[in-house]
């Protein structure tokens, strides 16, 4: 699986190397060539187009974008796992290792990790790592995703598998869809959601990965991850198998998903982890033996148990304000995989920093509240003054998000080495027909707390699935800024 970097993260990248072989290649060079002013803005017809993101002469971009075929390398190794939303692409990380000038066996930390891409990447460059997350299935994900399974022999990982598919097809039980069955924890209004026969086999799948005994000799910490690896591959297909829109980021029911035939779940399952299982393979070839380490730590960015001082370089993308419900987009997961029953889940909801509108109770919204910074009140007052219940619950959601990022910050300048990097991407927000410039207020709260603002640019998606599409009143994010700060 070649990179069209080679992982090589001591070289430097100028904007001449970053256009390299993309069509404004000539004009750009020509720019350079002509402009006497160092930090002149470059000025072209269109967003910038790069294969790499440049490490030098970053003040002079206003906007850049990956070129086409930089998209192969989004889900090779153990990216592709699972899907997961707004996911971060695996080569702002690798770039962000490069700007920090990182040497093999720094480490880095993600404190929004999500599905794992800054650790998997760090692994894969030779750098240590921690990352946190409070979701229980992202943090799995990322166990998963950024540690070799078999380092020593990964083609053992290929004996299980077969093992375990045998004996799920030798299995002829009919699952039992009652309380009785301890492996049954159904999502909620699973009946809703689901084909019954559907819902009894993803059950039968799942009671065997529980008891599971491999056919080759395993460590314990061989055993947990082989567990959790196959588990994971087991939630990747729960939505497949309902009645949920694939194609919406939002809970939508598609009635007629299933029109031309319901899938077959154990060979969907089958299949999705012999694709899985060649990444893990080839992930274990890389990174097998290599004496580092990808730790997932703690539950929250506001309170992560890093050691002080410890860290070379931050590099996150913090959940977008009232854009994406993250549990919602994995509720069947976070509840068939037993991290939540039906009322833990409800509270898991708001625990996050940028807790959505589903998951905010009159009591957090009955008055108002600040953050303490003008121009973020400003904006808040004004939506709550409008009014409507809607309008109250979305001004507590901006208080809640920036007042929690101020927390994460807060806990990121403790962690950091003197000097090293901050990179946050994010992207900003439309609510209730206001537009939030949410990089903008994330880099004062940055400064507020004793970050310098090194500079900014945008990152512009290239493909529309890229988009993250949601209600009228909340737009379509299609860039996001990179903020580079300095502790």
């Amino acid at each position: 699986m070649p990179r069209s970097d080679d992982y090589d993260i001591s070289k430097s990248i100028d904007l001449k190397d970053a256009v390299s072989g993309g069509s404004q290649q000539t004009s750009l060079e020509g720019f350079l060539e002509e402009s006497s002013q160092a930090e002149q803005k470059i000025n072209t017809d269109e967003v910038l187009e790069v294969y790499n993101f440049p490490t030098e002469e970053l003040s002079r971009i206003e906007g850049i974008t990956f070129a086409d075929s930089v998209a192969e390398e989004v889900t090779d190794y153990t990216h592709g796992m699972h899907t997961y939303p707004a996911k971060f692409v695996p080569q702002i990380p690798r770039w962000a290792f490069r700007l920090a000038e990182l040497d093999r066996g720094d480490t880095v930390y993600d404190p929004f990790v999500g599905c794992g891409t800054t650790m998997v990447e760090a692994r894969l460059c030779g750098l240590d790592s921690y990352g946190t997350d409070i979701s229980p299935l992202a943090r799995m994900m990322t166990e998963v995703k950024s540690n070799p399974l078999f380092p020593e022999d990964p083609a053992r990982l290929k004996s299980c598998t077969r093992k375990l598919l045998s004996n799920i097809r030798n299995d002829t039980t009919e699952e039992e869809l009652t309380d009785e069955n301890e492996y049954f924890n159904p999502p909620i209004n699973w009946d809703f959601w689901f084909p019954e026969q559907a819902i009894a086999d993803l059950v039968k799948i799942k009671r065997h990965i529980l008891n599971f005994d491999p056919p080759v000799e395993v460590s314990e910490q061989d055993r947990e991850l082989l567990e959790e690896f196959y588990l994971i591959n087991l939630s990747s297909i729960v939505d497949t198998v309902s009645y949920q829109d694939e194609n919406q980021i939002k809970v939508r029911k598609d009635d007629g998903k299933f029109e031309d035939g319901l899938p077959e779940t154990v060979d969907l399952f089958e299949k999705t982890v012999e694709k899985n299982q060649r990444g893990a393979v080839e992930f274990a070839k890389k990174c097998g033996g290599d004496g580092l380490f990808a730790n997932v730590v703690g539950e929250d960015a506001r309170t992560q148990a890093v050691e002080e001082n410890s860290v070379d370089l931050v590099v996150t993308s913090p959940p977008y304000i009232n854009a994406i419900d993250y549990t919602m987009a994995h509720r069947r997961s976070l509840i068939f995989l037993d991290f939540f029953d039906q009322e833990s889940y409800k509270e898991h909801r708001r625990e996050y920093v940028g807790m959505t509108e589903r998951a905010v109770t009159k009591d957090y919204y009955d008055e108002l509240r600040l953050t303490g910074y003008d121009p973020i009140d400003e904006q808040i007052k004004k939506i709550f003054q409008k009014g409507e219940r809607k309008d109250k619950i979305r001004a507590f959601i901006l208080y809640q998000y920036f007042t929690g990022m101020e927390e994460a910050f807060e806990s990121l300048d403790r962690v950091l080495k003197e000097d090293a990097y901050c990179v946050i991407v994010v992207g900003d927000n439309e609510i209730r027909n206001e537009y939030i410039p949410t990089a903008k207020y994330l880099n004062s709260i940055a400064e507020s707390v004793g970050f310098d603002s090194v500079t900014n640019f945008k990152h512009y998606y290239r493909k529309v699935q890229l988009q993250t599409g949601r209600r009228s009143t909340g737009g379509k994010i299609d860039y996001e800024t990179v903020l580079i700060l300095q502790a």
